[in-house]
């Protein structure tokens, strides 16, 4: 007779106790070296290690929880004001991603708006894996800032966005960051994936960008609530003027959505300042209930995500080194032959194999 299988939660739990783990008091007393560490095991591609670190986010968010629950006197207006902010910021490598969010770290912070986290992917290598991570060279002195954390990491090949993303997204709320910046890497359609992380999405473009607007995913276009048209200033400002404009006309003949239009020059603080005043206008367009609302239904979509991406993948992974998954395509005859000799379509003997495998486990 089979065990009665445990709840998720349940056995991720029993396998260790997250108050021993020493990150979890560093946590607690706000540092940013236990908090990149943290990030770092949601990041691992061992299951193991990514265990660890949902099991710190629980016991972190049950800590957290509880002392709010305790010291809570304000209203609920209140709290809806105190809220956490995600933000999204995706383009075209070139477009000045980096540059435009140090500039809006600078001024959120003079306006002493809280804690701001950085999380930042770059583009991997295909052969090798590795990244540049040159983020925090080009945000200069906010590296220094206490109240600011910057965390580049390497995206994978097949994706704009690091893996555990949202692991990261709520370890840092729970650590305490108000605000939050998400940058993608900006190259592919996969660019899509960034709006199911964040509340507000900034598409930046560069002057002249698109040759006709040729370069416009519409898929992408369909999703931003801002965009800004970047480094609008010098001899690029009318350029920057008539690409906004030429966008605006395009965009609204065909969607109905509300979104907003804007240029904005890192360098220029009354810019930058119209930039955060739209990402204000934002937030206070949509309530909390909107917002959490929204969140639900990005949880649904990262769901489906992570049991394709992640546990689909982790289970293949685990039967080939048991060599289940050899003996499996052993038993359906050759692949190779399958593939080019029997006219069998990857995604046909894919089904196969998987059927192979549900038969297995049922035996």
């Amino acid at each position: 007779m089979k065990n009665k299988r445990q709840p998720l939660a349940a056995r991720d739990a029993s396998s260790a106790d997250p108050l021993d783990d020493p990150l979890f008091e560093a946590l607690l007393q706000g540092s940013r070296r236990a908090l990149a560490q943290a990030i770092t095991l949601s990041e691992s591609q061992r299951a193991d290690l990514r265990a660890r670190a949902r099991r710190l986010l629980r016991a972190l968010r049950a800590r957290t929880s509880a002392t709010a629950t305790q010291t809570a006197t304000q209203t609920a207006d209140q709290t809806a004001t105190q809220s956490t902010r995600r933000i999204g910021i995706t383009g075209a490598p070139g477009a000045g991603k980096s540059t435009l969010i140090a500039a809006l770290c600078r001024h959120l912070l003079q306006r002493q708006e809280g804690s701001l986290a950085v999380l930042a992917s770059d583009p991997s290598a295909v052969a090798g894996g590795g990244a540049v991570l040159a983020d925090k060279t080009r945000m200069g002195a906010l590296v220094a800032e206490q109240r600011v954390f910057i965390r580049p990491s390497p995206a994978s090949a097949e994706r704009s966005l690091t893996r555990g993303l949202l692991e990261s997204l709520l370890l840092c709320e729970t650590c305490g960051y108000h605000t939050l910046l998400v940058e993608s890497v900006g190259t592919g359609q996969a660019e899509t994936a960034i709006d199911d992380y964040v509340d507000c999405l900034l598409l930046l473009l560069a002057p002249g960008s698109g040759d006709g607007l040729q370069g416009m995913k519409r898929g992408l276009m369909e999703l931003v609530d801002i965009l800004v048209v970047t480094k609008a200033c010098g001899a690029l400002a009318a350029q920057a003027h008539k690409t906004l404009e030429d966008y605006r006309n395009v965009v609204s003949a065909h969607d109905a959505r509300t979104t907003r239009y804007l240029v904005c020059s890192a360098e220029d603080g009354v810019q930058v300042e119209a930039l955060c005043a739209q990402i204000d206008a934002f937030f206070n367009e949509h309530s909390a209930q909107a917002l959490q609302e929204r969140r639900c239904l990005q949880r649904k979509n990262l769901f489906l995500r992570a049991f394709a991406e992640e546990s689909v993948d982790d289970a293949l992974r685990s039967a080939v080194r048991r060599k289940a998954f050899c003996e499996i395509l052993d038993g359906l005859g050759n692949a190779e032959n399958a593939l080019e000799n029997d006219g069998l379509l990857p995604a046909e003997l894919a089904a196969e194999c998987f059927a192979a495998l549900e038969f297995k486990q049922k035996k």
